[in-house]
């Protein structure tokens, strides 16, 4: 049995996951691991990390939709609120009816007091 406390575990285990990722990424910078490693840097809160890994990856895959979303919220974790909110529009432009982004645009006018 392992010595270590749960939460210690957890923590090691999305470490490897992201230095696994990172090594992934490193191989191919072309990949779209970049928002998978992004999501993990997410969980391991640190949404600075996560955001140069996506816009560095959306450099190749500019139309990604899920890097997008990941980008605002990385942006809004970030307390850009406004850098997030203009993402938000900005792919909603091109993709009207993506849910998750018109919820994350909301959160961000929320937090900026602008509805009404």
């Amino acid at each position: 049995m392992s010595s270590k406390r749960p939460h210690q575990a957890d923590a090691d285990d999305a470490q490897q996951r992201i230095h696994a990722l990172e090594r992934a990424m490193a191989a191919d910078p072309s990949s779209e691991v970049f928002v998978q490693l992004a999501q993990a840097l997410m969980g391991s809160r640190d949404p600075r990390r996560a955001t140069m890994v996506l816009r560095a990856g959306l450099k190749a895959h500019a139309d990604h939709v899920d890097g997008r979303v990941l980008l605002g919220e990385a942006l809004l974790a970030r307390g850009k609120t406004k850098t997030a909110t203009r993402e938000m529009a900005r792919l909603l432009s091109r993709h009207p009816t993506e849910v998750r982004a018109m919820k994350l645009l909301a959160r961000c006018l929320i937090r900026q007091r602008q509805f009404a």
